[in-house]
């Protein structure tokens, strides 16, 4: 695995990036992004056919073509960090469909054209929806039943 430390200068942060991993890399099929990774590098994984499922739970940004050609790949997980997914980086996987952040950016053919993408809120918005979904049923009424 190569990975290397770029310093972010509009947040002034050092972001890590995953730039190529290889074949033996990948335990069983199951890649599983460590937690100081922010960046999956262009090409990073391209061609890898021994990839079936990707764990990104701290990934923030998706470089292009980063999964293209990863003819085995058809899970893939990622966490509420995610803010980018790069043109074609899933293209030709096995990918069926993909959950992401409601604010990630997609960019154009990132995932083959069949592939269904949910848009799913952070933490913070599902706890207010479900706050507001529980004061909408303590309304309570002075109108009874008519039957």
């Amino acid at each position: 695995m190569e990975i290397r430390k770029v310093r972010n200068e509009q947040d002034e942060k050092e972001d890590i990036i995953l730039c190529k991993v290889s074949e033996k890399d990948i335990a069983g099929g199951v890649f599983v992004v460590p937690d100081n990774i922010t960046i999956i590098g262009e090409r990073a994984f391209a061609g890898n056919l021994e990839i079936s499922a990707l764990y990104a739970n701290n990934v923030e940004e998706i470089e292009k073509e980063a999964f293209e050609d990863c003819e085995n790949l058809h899970f893939v997980q990622f966490g509420s960090k995610l803010k980018k997914i790069g043109a074609f980086a899933f293209r030709n996987t096995k990918i069926g469909s993909a959950k992401i952040p409601e604010e990630t950016m997609v960019e154009n053919f990132a995932f083959d054209p069949d592939v269904i993408i949910t848009k799913s809120h952070t933490e913070e918005e599902k706890q207010q929806g479900q706050s507001e979904k529980s004061n909408a049923n303590d309304i309570k009424t002075d109108l009874e039943p008519t039957i």
